[in-house]
């Protein structure tokens, strides 16, 4: 149970169902247990760019708290290494990759190259018009400090977050420590209902989240939300992405990446 030793912090509930999630919506893509790699984040740009990170294999499942995760990218058919290293992954709308390192550093890939990027960072996330926004790792009332990229440095924003994600919009929506979930309209945040542990949004404006609901066969439960309310679905996870067309992706606790499949 290595990799729910890795991710206590992630979870919340009894997490007493260990085994992988057996749901018909989804299709397993990457089996962790097969070389002992978990996954530990993904994201979905706006032109369906799937990158994940996961456990380097030469460490044998075993996370000490100060690796950095490999960068792989979905080609349809399975995962390709690409180079990168971090612990948490963003996709701008052309399909190149922003990382967040164990150590806060910000990079991007531009044409090709990697460049670092001013600041520190816990998560950070990229809308499908470009903006992108932060977690940074000063600590704050929620979490730590919601940040907002100008092009050329971080805006600070009056809000704490432990996750986050940017709506098609360029607005962001975050998760907080007590699991509360904000988004932000016109310049002020408003609180939804329910509680998560992760959220992403596909191109197309649709929103998910991983609950706080525990027990689950492979995580929390999964949530999609309909304008009013969340609605839930099958599958258990931590983490989620979204494509363009809304279809969620799914990390469960063991570090398996499962993308939902249209129903037939």
């Amino acid at each position: 149970m290595l990799w729910y030793d890795t991710t206590r912090d992630y979870l919340r509930g009894d997490q007493s169902h260990l085994f992988e999630q057996q749901a018909a919506e989804f299709t397993r893509v990457h089996d962790s247990a097969r070389h002992n790699d978990p996954a530990r984040d993904l994201a979905i740009g706006a032109d369906d760019s799937v990158y994940v990170l996961m456990l380097p294999r030469s460490a044998n499942g075993v996370d000490r708290g100060d690796l950095d995760y490999e960068l792989f990218r979905w080609n349809g058919l399975e995962f390709d290494r690409v180079e990168g290293e971090g612990v948490a992954v963003a996709v701008d709308p052309d399909g190149e990759p922003w990382l967040v390192r164990n150590d806060g550093t910000i990079r991007r890939r531009v044409a090709g190259a990697w460049e670092t990027v001013p600041g520190t960072a816990r998560d950070i996330s990229v809308g499908a018009d470009g903006a992108v926004w932060a977690v940074g790792t000063e600590s704050v009332e929620d979490g730590y400090a919601v940040l907002r990229w100008t092009g050329s440095a971080w805006e600070r924003i009056d809000r704490g977050a432990t996750r986050i994600a940017v709506a098609p919009d360029g607005e962001p929506w975050i998760t907080t420590d007590s699991g509360f979930i904000f988004r932000r309209l016109a310049g002020r945040w408003h609180r939804l209902p329910n509680a998560a542990i992760d959220i992403a949004f596909g191109a197309d404006g649709n929103c998910w989240i991983a609950g706080m609901d525990g027990g689950r066969h492979g995580g929390n439960s999964v949530y999609r939300y309909n304008g009013r309310e969340w609605d839930k679905i099958d599958g258990a996870t931590i983490r989620v992405g979204a494509t363009s067309n809304g279809m969620v992706w799914l990390i469960n606790i063991r570090g398996g990446v499962y993308p939902r499949q249209l129903s037939q």
